[in-house]
Parts: C-alpha cells; structure tokens; sequence
C-alpha cells in the first residue's frame, strides 16, 4: 500500500501557485506579440490573432494588460531585456578573450541583437510610434533601458571601454539604423547578403575615423 502511494505521489503533476499560472499566461501572450508582430506586422497583430496564438481569449488578455498598447509596451520590454542578454553574451569580459577588433566585435553584437525578431519588432513599432505619441511616450522607458545597459555592457569590454563615449554611441547609433532595417532591406533588395554589405560599409566608415 505504501509503495502505491509513494507511486502516485511521483506520478501526480506538480501543481502550479495562482501566481505561477498568472506568470505563464503573461509570458505566453507576450511572446505571441512579439512573434506576431514579426511575422504579421504591427497593424495586423491585433489582440485577437495574439489570443489565438497564445491560446487564451481576448478577455485572458485583457486582463493581464489593459490596453492593446499596454501589451506592446510589455512586449518592448521583455525585448529589449533579451537583446540585453544576448548582448552581454556575445562582448567578452576577459581582453584574453578578444579575438576581434574592437569596432568589429561592437558592430557584429549589434548586429546579432537586432535580428529577427527582434529587428523586425522594433522597426515596425518604431514606424508607428512616430505619429502615435501614446505610443512613443510608452516605448522610451524600454528603449532608454536598452541603451543604457548596452552601453554599461561596452563600457566594460577592454578595448571597447577606450574608444570616446560619443564616438561609441554614434556607432552604436548608426549600427542600430542600419541592422534594425535589415530584413527590410533585404526584401526590397532581394539580397540575401546586403546585411553583410552593411556590416563591411560601417565598418570601412569607422576605420576611416581612426577607430579600430
């Protein structure tokens, strides 16, 4: 009797806090915004193809996030902190580590945190955002929180941490112009490769201003 207790016991699935279920339900429907509004745009990624993808109805949704825009600035978020992580990843802490020029390895980390989805979610939103000031005003928190731990994260890369703090925003700026657009580009291009053009043009631009 005792072993078929012990037996169920293991059998019978752990059962998640109130709390628990509320946190996936959130993460679910933001990670169906983001993927949506990648694949679909940011007009077409209305509330309700972002409750079917997460599985959950339209009032699910709008419980957890008042507004449609509150949603996207959720999604913004949780963005920007994966390209954070990603980010970090990607820069070296240990000079021993650096196997790359210092304006190479910035631009390629950029590069790598604004692609899909993520590039893809930015410029569509960014695109909106321009005459939509609710919208503006509600993406600056994420996009501020963006770039100032990209920049903490540079900050501390040897080598990365020498160049001018203007010339090293200014790169970083223009990188993230460029890259954010890439997968625009590459459609109107029918160029697979026109990323990689970009990346060497930026590149060559920063050389000739003495950054290495």
């Amino acid at each position: 009797m005792a072993d078929s207790s012990n037996e169920s016991a293991r059998s019978s699935p752990v059962r998640r806090s109130q709390a628990q279920r509320r946190q996936a339900t959130m993460a679910a429907i933001i990670e169906a915004t983001i993927t949506a509004i990648d694949e679909v745009g940011y007009s077409a990624a209305t509330i309700q193809r972002i409750a079917d993808r997460a599985g959950v109805s339209t009032g699910a949704v709008f419980r957890h996030f008042p507004s449609r825009i509150d949603l996207i600035a959720a999604a913004a978020d949780e963005v920007g902190t994966r390209q954070i992580a990603v980010f970090r990843d990607l820069l070296p802490q240990d000079a021993a580590e650096i196997e790359q020029p210092s304006i190479q390895l910035i631009l390629e980390s950029t590069r790598a945190i604004y692609r899909a989805p993520y590039g893809t979610f930015w410029d569509e939103i960014n695109v909106h955002a321009r005459t939509d000031q609710h919208l503006r005003d509600r993406l600056k928190p994420a996009i501020s929180k963006l770039r100032a731990a990209t920049d903490a994260v540079t900050n501390d890369v040897p080598g990365l941490a020498d160049l001018p703090a203007r010339e090293r925003r200014g790169l970083r700026n223009l990188a993230i112009a460029a890259f954010s657009m890439e997968a625009r580009l590459a459609i109107a291009d029918d160029d697979q490769f026109v990323g990689d053009e970009l990346a060497e043009l930026l590149l060559r631009i920063a050389r000739d201003h003495g950054m290495r």
